[in-house]
């Protein structure tokens, strides 16, 4: 068996989300019910081998000097699986949040239901993306299912695995930079000017991040009848399902928070370059590969969804055919790269702060994307499964988007002091009026 190191350095992106944690929760969860019951002792002993086979898992996030570094836990504070015995308690552990700095990167939940189980994975951002939490509940899938004929079984440390942005920009020919530079001073314009941008928006006042307070987390799904009905809709156009949740994301933020048709529309989306750029579609380990997408629809929003959705679509094409989700890579993980933690986080607040004054604030949708049957098949596959954005504590509304078996799951959560006394409730009530019925 392979030694596990004491320390692991931080990736790029690593430390560039631990500036988002200043404003949000980031702790993605993987939810999935199933129509039989799981071993828990299985269960737990295949959750402490995740900490041995992707040791990003078994590590808490060390901020003690300027750059921040993983600094492996000899063993769990208490097992990483937590069991309950009713829905209320299992309700409550999907608001209670991975404590990265003190704690593993990797919890479960369990609550026996009726007719099965469900099971609640949490697995913390600092780790791992959308993309990556769905390759931890495979690997932790995996590792249960071959305990049953093989309880002896230990895997393979992770070392060699790059957990860094190189095995994306590696895939970038060298003449495409210039083009990527070109897009990237254009995104800045459109970010920039007009400056004032229509969102669901909360004061800040420079409230300290510990005291930032999230409202009430909101869980929507969408039958897979529905979802047919969204594609034939979509078909036509050329649209994608993400391309008509992002018009419908637009249009409801007009209909929650009144737009006086001057301020701008805008809304950032995420790209996953596992499936984006990646030949094998997975990451060589567990990480963070995803990057933001910004979309401006100015100040003309169509008179219904399909108007607006042929702009939503316009602008998809236009990017989807010059190195999409690629302009963060240009600068802004050069700058994570250059500067401490400190400086990191304080020219963060600095940014932030600057545009929550201005009024330019948009509200961000992220695409988590399908997750297959092979990921949650512990034993059998799971009857229903969904990702839980992280919910935002400060400024900004964070709405996400997951998917399996045909179904969409909506999920999102805002800070409680949004303007106009709007909920992340009213949003997604509003976007949900937008689609098909």
């Amino acid at each position: 068996m392979t030694h596990l190191p004491d320390r692991l350095p931080a990736a790029i992106m690593d430390r560039g989300v631990s500036v988002l944690g200043r404003y949000m929760d980031l702790t993605l969860q993987m939810e999935c019910r199933f129509s039989h019951r799981l071993d828990l002792d299985r269960l737990a002993r295949a959750a402490d081998l995740c900490r041995v086979a992707e040791p990003v898992l078994g590590c808490r996030y060390d901020r003690s000097e300027p750059r921040a570094f993983w600094a492996r836990l000899d063993s769990a504070p208490g097992s990483l699986l937590r069991c309950v015995t009713d829905e209320s308690a299992f309700e409550q552990a999907r608001r209670d949040m991975i404590d990265p700095y003190h704690n593993p990167q990797l919890q479960l939940v369990h609550v026996p239901a009726s007719g099965g189980d469900r099971l609640l994975v949490k697995v913390h951002h600092l780790a791992a993306d959308a993309g990556g939490t769905k390759e931890a509940v495979e690997l932790l899938a995996g590792i249960y299912s071959r305990l049953k004929n093989d309880p002896g079984y230990r895997p393979e440390p992770n070392l060699a695995g790059s957990r860094n942005i190189d095995q994306i920009t590696r895939c970038i020919p060298a003449w495409a930079w210039p083009r990527i530079f070109l897009n990237y001073c254009a995104e800045i314009w459109r970010k920039m000017v007009p400056l004032r941008s229509h969102a669901l928006m909360a004061d800040d006042n420079g409230r300290a991040e510990q005291s930032a307070v999230c409202g009430p987390l909101e869980l929507r799904e969408l039958s897979a009848e529905r979802v047919t009905r969204m594609r034939k809709l979509a078909t036509p156009v050329g649209a994608t399902l993400n391309d008509m949740l992002i018009a419908a994301f637009l249009r409801a933020q007009v209909a929650t928070v009144p737009w006086d048709g001057r301020a701008i529309l805008r809304l950032f989306t995420t790209v996953d370059h596992r499936l984006n750029t990646l030949p094998t579609g997975r990451g060589e380990s567990l990480g963070n590969l995803s990057a933001f997408e910004f979309y401006r629809l100015g100040r003309t929003l169509g008179g219904d969804l399909a108007e607006t959705l042929k702009r939503v679509v316009a602008r998809t094409r236009r990017r989807k055919a010059s190195w999409f989700g690629m302009n963060s890579y240009l600068l802004e993980t050069r700058l994570v790269n250059w500067l401490d933690d400190a400086k990191l986080i304080e020219k963060g607040e600095e940014m932030v702060g600057a545009a929550g004054r201005m009024g330019n604030i948009a509200n961000a949708l992220t695409n988590m994307g399908p997750i297959e049957e092979r990921q949650v098949t512990f034993d059998q596959p799971a009857e229903s499964a969904f990702l839980i954005a992280p919910p935002a504590r400060r400024l900004l509304v964070l709405a996400g988007v997951s998917g399996y078996r045909g179904r969409l799951t909506l999920s999102g959560g805002a800070p409680e002091n949004l303007h106009h006394g709007a909920t992340t409730k009213a949003l997604f009530d509003n976007l949900l009026a937008e689609l098909p019925d």
